[in-house]
């Protein structure tokens, strides 16, 4: 499967790498179209704005839940944990630990091999 495909999908592994890589990444992102979308709120019009600040959103999220995804994979545990980030604080704090320092399993595991 080709690197820009496995962005997409929630199937797979994720090294520590690809998460420092992506999720700062998709945060960066999402700073950047709400500061345009401050700038051009009063200048556009509301479908050109919906159309050019709110689109990138959806496959802007779409990659930062997969890669969070797969990075739970790597560690052996279910996708269905990413919901934790959604606990104020703590959530964050613990996708910091859990996901971003932790190594993976070094051996395959129900989600596939490294």
């Amino acid at each position: 499967m080709p690197a820009w495909k496995r962005l997409f999908t929630f199937k797979g592994r994720a090294s520590r790498l690809k998460f420092w890589l992506v999720v700062p990444a998709s945060w960066l992102s999402f700073i950047a179209l709400r500061v345009l979308m401050e700038v051009l709120f009063d200048r556009v019009s509301y479908p050109i704005l919906l159309l050019s600040v709110f689109g990138p959103l959806i496959p802007i999220a779409w990659i930062h839940w997969a890669t969070i995804t797969q990075r739970l994979h790597d560690r052996n545990k279910s996708g269905s944990r990413a919901w934790l980030l959604f606990i104020p604080l703590i959530g964050p704090l613990w996708a910091l630990i859990e996901l971003g320092l932790f190594p993976g399993t070094p051996h395959p595991n129900r989600y596939g091999r490294t």
